[in-house]
């Protein structure tokens, strides 16, 4: 579903619709200032990295891979220029606390597991959006075991049903989660090498 959604987006903003660029833009503006921001601690900096990153995108927009995850594309567009800024204001600050401040986080922006905090991102908000996608007893019922280490019984007794009505309820949302996250993990396991 995640997957069909980012193939649509990526395809409409590769052949120029601004509906949908402005649309995806919204979506996740917050979040690549949030992300550039860890790394360059400025603010103004990382919405202006931000807003250079989404340029970025529409100029490079007839490059886009349809098939490649749209928001890790963005992502890795953000860390570069984040990279770029950080090795820029190194150069022009030598010496400083600041300097050393920012050569720290250039290498830790460097860093090949910058990929992989990317791609939880993306899991994180997939896991978020089957939650949703779960029927109310059933997200009820688990979210008390998951979320908030609530037995069984300290269940059932909580919502007044049976103890096996709370079983089906916790084996049904793990059924939902893994037909969902199937996919995700067939491609995630292929790029790491484990399949």
């Amino acid at each position: 579903m995640q997957e069909a959604k980012n193939h649509i987006i990526a395809e409409a903003i590769r052949n120029g619709n601004e509906e949908v660029f402005k649309a995806f833009f919204r979506a996740e503006f917050n979040n690549i200032v949030f992300f550039v921001n860890r790394y360059i601690n400025n603010i103004f900096h990382a919405q202006d990295i931000a807003q250079e990153t989404f340029i970025a995108l529409w100029n490079a927009r007839a490059h886009i891979n349809p098939d490649l995850n749209i928001r890790t594309y963005t992502f890795t567009i953000a860390k570069n220029r984040a990279f770029n800024f950080l090795r820029d204001a190194a150069k022009a600050r030598l010496g400083t606390l600041e300097q050393q401040e920012r050569a720290v986080n250039l290498l830790a922006i460097n860093n090949v597991c910058l990929s992989e905090k990317i791609e939880a991102l993306e899991l994180e908000q997939l896991i978020r959006q089957i939650y949703e996608m779960l029927p109310k007893k059933v997200k009820e019922s688990f979210t008390l075991n998951r979320e908030f280490g609530l037995t069984y019984e300290e269940i059932a007794r909580k919502k007044g049903i049976s103890v096996k009505a709370v079983e089906y309820h916790i084996v049904q949302a793990l059924q939902i989660f893994r037909r969902k996250l199937q996919t995700y993990l067939k491609v995630f396991l292929l790029f790491c090498g484990g399949v």
